[in-house]
């Protein structure tokens, strides 16, 4: 996670959800509607982190996560949706990707400019209405052209 893309209203939203989560034991995302389940404590402590610093780490910083990354060879598909600008967008997706070593990545952006029909966010690419009819055909394809 990082402030490449969400502006001041992430700037102030992740310290604050990590804020809360240390208060409360957990970030309580499914109550105040920001995803489907509450996050760990120290999963927002390391988000925040991140974004503050720019780095990718473990929590302890013994790992550095871009380097680790550079040992990655298998195939790999990257998925993101068009609308989805605060957590994984299309511009920080490649960023990542940009850190493997694979020689076999595919990478797609779900959306209308792609021909989907839909705009989908961080989190109807997986669990929307529309992930059953877009989406996951397009992961199964790949999975099955990659088979063994």
């Amino acid at each position: 996670n990082d402030y490449s893309d969400g502006g001041l209203v992430k700037r102030v939203q992740l310290p604050l959800a990590s804020l809360i989560a240390q208060v409360y034991g957990r970030m309580p995302g499914k109550r105040l509607k920001l995803g489907p389940d509450d996050e760990p404590k120290a999963l927002m402590r390391q988000f925040a982190r991140w974004a503050r610093h720019g780095h990718f780490n473990s929590l302890d910083g013994g790992r550095d996560y871009w380097r680790s990354l550079a040992a990655v060879t298998l195939p790999v598909y990257a998925a993101v949706g068009a609308k989805d600008a605060y957590h994984a967008s299309p511009a920080r997706a490649e960023k990542l990707i940009k850190h493997l070593s694979s020689q076999d990545i595919s990478f797609r952006v779900f959306g209308r400019n792609q021909g989907d029909g839909h705009d989908f966010s961080h989190y109807d690419i997986a669990s929307g209405p529309a992930a059953d009819r877009v989406v996951f055909p397009a992961v199964n394809a790949w999975i099955s052209r990659h088979a063994a």
